[in-house]
This record gives C-alpha cells, sequence and structure tokens, in this order.
C-alpha cells in the first residue's frame, strides 16, 4: 500500500474533546494535547500507525526521524514504513476489520515507554470520556497489572504482525516528545496509583559509562 506522510492536521475530524490540558513548549519542543474521532483508520500492530485516505499520520516523528532512526538501522528491525520512490509503501500485514469505535492507545513491554509515551495518553482520554475498546499490544505483566488497577478490561490485542481497521477510532495525542514530557504527566500517574503506604526514600543511580547506547 502506498501511503503518504502527513499529520492529523489534514485529517476530517468527525468529533474532538477538550483534554483540559494545555500546549507545553520548551528548548524548541510543543506538545499539545488533543483528543479526536476520525472515520474509517487502519492501525498497524507494529509502530502504531494511523492510515487513513493513502495518508499515514506519524504522531511523535518527523519523516526523517522514523525513517533515519539509528539503533533501527543497526538492529535491522523492520518498520511498518519503507521509502519508495512514489514517498512511502505501508507493510499492512493481515488486516482485520474491527466494528464500532476504538480508541488508540498502543503499547510496548517497553516499561519507560508505556508509562511515559502510551499510559497517559489513556489516562488523558478517562478524564474526557468513557472509554471505548481499547487497541494494544500482547500485554505485559506489568502493563496487564496496570490495566486491572484502573478497572479496564475492555481491550483488543494488535499483533505487531496486523493491523485493524477501525469503524471509528479516537485517537489521543502523545504526551512527551523527544524526550520532553509534559509536566502533567507525573502529577496524572500519581493520582492514578496513589501509593498505599509512605515508604522510606532511597536513591538509585546507574551509570551508562560502559553502555553501548542509552
Amino acid at each position: 500500500m502506498q501511503v503518504t506522510v502527513t499529520d492529523l492536521d489534514n485529517w476530517d475530524v468527525e468529533g474532538e474533546l477538550d483534554t483540559g490540558l494545555q500546549p507545553f513548549t520548551v528548548a524548541g519542543v510543543t506538545i499539545s494535547p488533543s483528543l479526536t474521532c476520525h472515520a474509517d483508520v487502519l492501525v498497524t500492530g507494529r509502530d502504531w500507525l494511523p492510515i487513513r485516505g493513502g495518508e499515514v499520520a506519524l504522531l511523535i516523528h518527523s519523516p526523517d526521524d522514523y525513517f533515519d532512526k539509528p539503533y533501527l538501522v543497526r538492529s535491522g528491525t523492520e518498520q511498518v514504513l519503507r521509502r519508495t520512490p512514489q514517498g512511502a509503501e505501508a507493510n499492512l500485514g493481515t488486516v482485520r476489520e474491527l466494528p464500532g469505535e476504538s480508541i488508540l492507545v498502543g503499547g510496548v513491554a517497553n516499561h519507560y515507554h508505556w508509562l511515559v509515551d502510551y499510559l497517559p495518553r489513556l489516562l488523558m482520554a478517562r478524564r474526557c470520556m468513557r472509554l471505548p475498546r481499547l487497541l494494544i499490544n500482547p500485554p505485559s505483566v506489568i502493563q496487564a497489572q496496570s490495566l486491572d488497577l484502573l478497572g479496564i478490561r475492555d481491550w483488543e490485542i494488535v499483533h505487531p504482525s496486523e493491523s485493524v481497521r477501525c469503524e471509528r477510532l479516537w485517537i489521543p495525542s502523545l504526551l512527551a516528545r523527544q524526550t520532553v514530557v509534559h509536566p502533567e504527566v507525573p502529577a496524572m500517574l500519581r493520582q492514578a496509583f496513589p501509593a498505599s503506604k509512605a515508604a522510606r526514600r532511597r536513591s538509585l543511580y546507574l551509570s551508562r559509562r560502559d553502555a553501548a547506547s542509552r
């Protein structure tokens, strides 16, 4: 499938909710919280790219960031999009149809990215609406436990080798970009998972001195 790389600003919006969060800018990076609904959207199980009408939205990366990630090139990790003379081609895998409403949460077993990139968009959406079916990865133990603590059990697992076509899809924006995190994220996480008891403070420092990468 040939696609044009674009963003959500070019898409027709069927619905939009006020997130209650203000845009945040620091060091030239702007995070603009949003929650919009779109009709007939494909979502890929790898990279969590929404595709509509031949256009794919890169929610957090610029095209250069997406296509030229050095660590992906080094590891040989396959991305959904690959460059072509016409622009980009999407590897969708098997496509399943999902009727009704869904919400794009996405996910990855990596603990940091789940807490910083994916879970906050779910917490933001939950403040604005009654959540429809979640689109997530096959959840790790930590992911499943956090969703259970939130009382959320209605989700649709989308595997890396497939895509789903959603009749109506809510897309909450990511609240982190280029390692910058929206300042409301820590408070949202603390409110969602309050400490059960006071614990003695302890600091643990990890050195990256001998690490090949971050």
